[in-house]
């Protein structure tokens, strides 16, 4: 068996061992509304202005959830944040949970483990694209997306200062 072949094994198991555990463990739940979740998304992000408005929404096609976004930029690159509620639906946390498993570097992207301030997450950068992005899991239901377009890998670790503007602990206690 080849040395690729014996990865996606590990990877596919991986990911079912942490699907199915997570699946037990978890109780369905309406998200919190959009408009809640509005709440943490700070209004200014030193070095960035606003562009656009605010977008959110809560719906419910199969799986309920609820996310809200905003658009900043610095004049030369783009910066989104995002914190989404998947009302532990499991298909919502497969990604971040099945990457938190592991870590890649290649030639055209690299996806390590990171923790800010005890919150468990992921981040990626993708050479060709120049796209930064870091996903924590907070309080194993909601999560913070921070993408950064046009980003020099470089400047990819700015993100994890951005993060801790965040009222993590906030959006924690969002689902009790």
């Amino acid at each position: 068996m080849n040395l690729k072949r014996v990865f996606a094994l590990f990877i596919l198991s991986s990911f079912a061992a942490s699907f199915i555990i997570f699946a037990q463990g978890q109780n369905r739940v309406d998200p919190v509304n959009w408009r809640k979740l509005a709440e943490y998304i700070p209004t200014k992000i030193p070095k960035w202005n606003k562009k656009g408005d605010l977008e959110g929404h809560t719906m419910s096609v199969g799986i309920k959830m609820s996310q809200v976004s905003q658009r900043f930029t610095d004049g030369k690159r783009d910066l989104i944040v995002r914190v989404v509620d998947g009302g532990n639906e499991p298909a919502v946390y497969t990604g971040i949970r099945m990457a938190m498993q592991f870590e890649v570097d290649t030639s055209k992207e690299y996806i390590r483990k990171v923790e800010i301030n005890g919150i468990p997450g992921v981040e990626q950068y993708n050479y060709t694209t120049k796209v930064a992005e870091m996903i924590l899991l907070i309080a194993d239901r909601f999560m913070l997306y921070i993408t950064g377009e046009n980003f020099k890998v470089k400047e990819a670790t700015e993100l994890k200062i951005i993060a801790k503007i965040f009222d993590l602990v906030g959006i924690g206690k969002l689902g009790k």
